[in-house]
């Protein structure tokens, strides 16, 4: 943490924050299966107090449906971005994508594919979020990921309205326009009536970079090993992020690092 101070002074120069975050890889462990991730309770423990700050306005950034990261961050008075951004809800504010909203039959199409073409294809997990359609294969042999992408190619050629992104060891069907996270970011900004400077994000290098991007002026932290990122600070695992977020609720609480 030797970029503290210049952080520390970030902090106290901006009276009202939001405190956005990611969830799996950055609050949960890393699982191998999405069903299994858990947040730990020390880490619930110290986001709601984080939470109670007259100070902080949390948000949770999640690639799982709106539904999913709610019951598994569970805390009130929170905002939640579900679906890398299409999907936002919090106090006085709820918001869906209309396009990725009306792509649903091109990736109930995709759906029906996918379940045909991968029934012999171990350690393959396909995940309806209803606007998203997920693919993991870290579960499965290297040459079979290789085979999704190909059948993944075969869906946007036949449904061009949908594109193809990259994940942590998933591959993604989304509305090719649809919304990202900075633009959910956005969003939950204008409602609070805050300014990019006045907003810090845990994000990772897969997923968040639109979220990096829509906050040059603001405090981007990127969990992982990416060499290259538009955030601002590097962490290297969520150690690290549990780390920072200590760190931050003793500092706008004006108490001793320790």
């Amino acid at each position: 943490m030797k970029h503290w101070p210049a952080i520390h002074a970030h902090l106290a120069a901006h009276p009202r924050l939001l405190l956005a975050v990611g969830f799996d890889g950055i609050l949960s462990p890393t699982v191998a299966r999405p069903g299994e991730a858990v947040l730990p309770e020390e880490t619930r423990t110290l986001l709601t107090e984080l939470g109670s700050s007259s100070r902080i306005a949390l948000a949770f950034f999640s690639g799982r449906s709106l539904g999913d990261i709610q019951a598994r961050v569970g805390l009130p008075n929170a905002y939640y971005a579900g679906n890398h951004g299409m999907e936002v809800r919090g106090p006085g504010l709820v918001s869906s994508d209309g396009l990725a909203v009306s792509c649903r039959s091109d990736l109930v199409d995709a759906l029906a594919f996918l379940a045909r073409c991968t029934k012999r294809l171990r350690g393959v997990v396909i995940e309806d979020k209803g606007m998203v359609v997920t693919v993991h294969w870290r579960l499965a042999d290297a040459a079979d990921g290789a085979t999704l992408r190909d059948l993944l190619d075969v869906i946007v050629r036949s449904h061009p309205r949908l594109r193809v992104f990259p994940g942590e060891a998933c591959w993604e069907l989304r509305a090719r326009a649809s919304w990202n996270k900075g633009d959910a970011l956005g969003q939950i900004l204008t409602h609070l009536q805050l300014k990019p400077a006045d907003a810090l994000y845990i994000g990772d290098e897969f997923t968040d970079e639109d979220a990096f991007a829509r906050l040059a002026e603001g405090l981007t932290f990127c969990v992982g090993e990416a060499a290259a990122s538009a955030a601002r600070f590097h962490l290297q695992n969520r150690e690290d992020t549990t780390q920072l977020l200590s760190k931050i609720f003793r500092a706008v609480n004006g108490m001793p690092l320790g």
